[in-house]
Formats: structure tokens, sequence, C-alpha cells
């Protein structure tokens, strides 16, 4: 019985904890685009102002080669995002295999009490019919049945 309580508990537990991930896998999602995005307008923007400007040539190679740098930088960090997400729903992936993992022990666990409690249930039957026998036999032995 104890068992019976424990595990919906865990079980429970694990489901929460796994929609808990995908909701955070989900908003991680939603800031990475955002951010991209921003990214992305950002570095279009500078380079319409480097290509608009009248800067000096060696002013001009100096923005663009600083602009390189930072779309890089950007997306250096739009990359490893990108890893960290798929990362997260592998995790995800994982969590939900466990939780069904858990859940499957636990039918099989319940399933075995009731086996064990069933064999208990026809292990005292099978005593009683044999003592309510044995009564039979000793009456009819005594001849009073």
């Amino acid at each position: 019985m104890v068992l019976e309580q424990a595990a919906p508990h865990k079980w429970q537990a694990a489901v929460q904890e796994s929609r808990r991930v995908a909701d955070n896998v989900c908003t991680l999602a939603e800031t990475v685009q955002r951010e991209a995005e921003v990214a992305r307008r950002a570095a279009e923007g500078a380079r319409r102002v480097i290509q608009g400007s009248q800067r000096t040539a060696k002013e001009t190679r100096w923005a663009i080669e600083e602009t390189r740098r930072m779309v890089e930088e950007i997306q250096k960090v739009v990359d490893e995002t990108r890893r960290s997400v798929e990362d997260t729903r592998r995790s995800v992936e994982e969590t939900r295999w466990t939780v069904e993992q858990t859940r499957r022990v636990f039918e099989e666990s319940r399933a075995e009490f009731a086996e064990f409690k069933l064999q208990q249930v026809l292990s005292k039957r099978g005593a009683l019919v044999d003592r309510w026998r044995q009564g039979q036999s000793t009456s009819a032995a005594a001849g009073t049945v």
C-alpha cells in the first residue's frame, strides 16, 4: 500500500518537472529567436550605415572590420544557443523517457503487488479448505457426518 501511495507522487513530480523543463525550452527558444532578430537587424543597420557613409577609406575599413567581428561574435552566440536548445530538447526527451519508464515500473510493481496479495488470499483459502476437509474426514471417521 505504501508503494501505491509513493509511486504516483514521484510520477506526478516527474511529469511536472518534465513540463517545467519543456516550458523553459520554449521560453528559451522564443528568447533566442528575438535576440537573433535583434542581432540581424543590428547587423543590417550597421551595414547600411557603413555603405551610406561618407567617411574616409580608413574609417570605412575600420567600421567594416568591426561590424564583421560583431556579426561573427553574434553568430557564435546564436550557434551556441542553438546547441544549447538542442541539448535541452534531448534532455526533455530523456526526461519524458524516464517518466514513461517510471510509470511502467510503477504499473508493474502495482501488478506484482496485486498478484502477491491474491496469492496470499488463495493460500489462506487453501488452508481453510484443507482444515474443513480434515474436519469432514474426522467427522466421517467418527460417523457424525
